[in-house]
């Protein structure tokens, strides 16, 4: 009965883990934004570790003790390695696995001779996690966090096995023909069944993102879609942000180019603010795309506005179950793609340009910063806040308007590529011959989508499409 139990406990908990993958994502995002995830995962991962790592050490012999203190050491530089706290909580919950299973096997069977059994189950729940996910609306297959699953896994069992009484007909150290042999199917698990899985997803699962593209470096596309903006985030786990959409006329455009390049899915539509060369070919995207989820700054639009587009916007995009809102200090995190918030705190002003998103991406060690239409009201603001604005990369505010890129701001950002989204021989004069310069003063290669097309930052490669 005592075993039973154990098996009975055992599975509870992997259901734990399974019924709660579509939250973890939500809990890791709160966590994040309510800068906890250090307070929280770091101790948490290093309770799991150190508490059975200091459990019984008197009694244990010292290479047992060393054998212990590298295996923790492992799992807690991974844990500060990994940059999200959902795989952090992810070390957590397949470490206690672990440990776990070894207990619910020593329970009923004879321990360590099931130890490869074990080792194979701890990876097999851990691919079943991403299997799950894989179907999860806003998640995504991912190999790797196999790897990471099976290793915190196995990292657990093995500070079980560290604690178990000596046996001289089972034990694993005075059997080394059966040590080999643990040795190697364990080896077997941790560098050849991820990936011998692989072609096994591909052809079973209906997954919604190509398993190819967990390997691909993260690129943001400037994308030409004449007068207005429209900026294409690749995660290159398969997911995608679009962050302004053009206008009414080039919307079409866009979502062509959008499917050649396979995107059936987006993440997130961000618009910045709702004027007609920023939000007008989201009415060309909805119909064909799947979007998780749709977001603005919230920008108060009368009941009857002078002009018919606003009113279709309300109706297609605000009335949608996954609009939402965002503002100052709001933090949207895909993978290895960070979007931060940094203006408006609110849309109060009655000008609509002052109230558009301000947008910085970090990704991996660059920093790439969408003005969208704020001018030098908002550049202000922020440089009196004291943040630190430097960027690689600059989308030039109001499409290199006048009213935009003051020096001092141009000075703070210090960007290496200032990106202009302009079409050519543009009805207002944009952009600026005297931006135009200032920004040349910087050192900057200035790039305007008018003259350049779409162009794309790829991490260390940058290149013009």
């Amino acid at each position: 009965m005592r075993g039973r139990w154990r098996w009975i406990l055992l599975c509870a908990y992997i259901f734990l883990i399974y019924s709660t993958l579509g939250l973890v994502g939500r809990w890791s995002e709160i966590l994040d934004e309510q800068g906890l995830t250090q307070i929280i995962t770091g101790p948490a991962v290093a309770l799991l570790l150190f508490l059975p790592i200091g459990w019984g050490w008197q009694r244990a012999s010292w290479k047992q003790r060393l054998g212990r203190v590298a295996t923790g050491s492992l799992l807690l530089i991974t844990a500060l390695w990994v940059d999200f706290p959902e795989e952090r909580i992810h070390l957590v919950e397949y470490g206690l696995l672990g440990l776990m299973l070894g207990w619910a096997f020593k329970g009923s069977r004879r321990w360590p001779d099931l130890w490869p059994l074990a080792v194979a189950l701890a990876w097999i729940i851990g691919w079943g996690d991403e299997l799950i996910q894989a179907v999860l609306p806003n998640r995504v297959y991912d190999v790797r966090d196999i790897v990471l699953n099976g290793l915190a896994g196995m990292a657990g069992l093995y500070l079980f096995e560290t604690h178990c009484e000596r046996d001289s007909q089972s034990n694993m150290g005075h059997d080394s023909k059966k040590y080999s042999i643990h040795l190697f199917l364990t080896a077997y698990c941790l560098l050849l069944t991820p990936y011998s899985l692989l072609s096994t997803a591909s052809s079973l699962l209906p997954t919604p993102y190509s398993l190819a593209a967990s390997y691909s470096p993260p690129r943001v596309h400037f994308m030409d879609v004449g007068e207005g903006a429209a900026t294409w985030i690749e995660v290159g786990d398969g997911r995608h942000i679009l962050v302004d959409t053009g206008n009414v006329i080039t919307g079409a455009g866009l979502l062509t180019m959008l499917q050649r390049a396979g995107v059936e899915r987006l993440e997130a539509i961000i618009i910045t603010h709702p004027h007609p060369d920023h939000m007008g070919g989201i009415f060309h995207l909805l119909p064909f795309l799947k979007v998780d989820r749709v977001l603005d700054n919230g920008q108060a639009i009368a009941a009857l506005p002078s002009c018919d587009i606003y009113r279709w916007y309300v109706e297609s995009v605000r009335s949608r179950a996954n609009y939402g809102v965002l503002s100052k200090g709001d933090r949207l995190q895909y993978g290895p793609v960070n979007i931060e918030v940094l203006w408006p705190p609110a849309p109060s002003s009655g000008n609509w340009n002052s109230n558009a998103l301000v947008i910085r991406l970090n990704i991996e060690n660059t920093r790439i910063l969408l003005m969208s239409d704020a001018g030098h009201h908002v550049e202000a603001a922020l440089l009196k806040e004291d943040i630190d604005l430097m960027a690689e990369v600059l989308q030039v505010g109001h499409h290199g308007a006048r009213d935009a890129s003051s020096e001092k701001f141009l000075k703070a950002v210090a960007p290496e590529r200032a990106v202009i989204s302009v079409n050519s021989d543009n009805v207002r004069g944009y952009p600026s011959k005297d931006v135009l310069e200032r920004l040349r003063a910087t050192g900057a290669d200035v790039l305007l989508t008018s003259d350049n097309g779409t162009w794309t930052w790829g991490g260390r490669v940058r290149s013009r499409e």
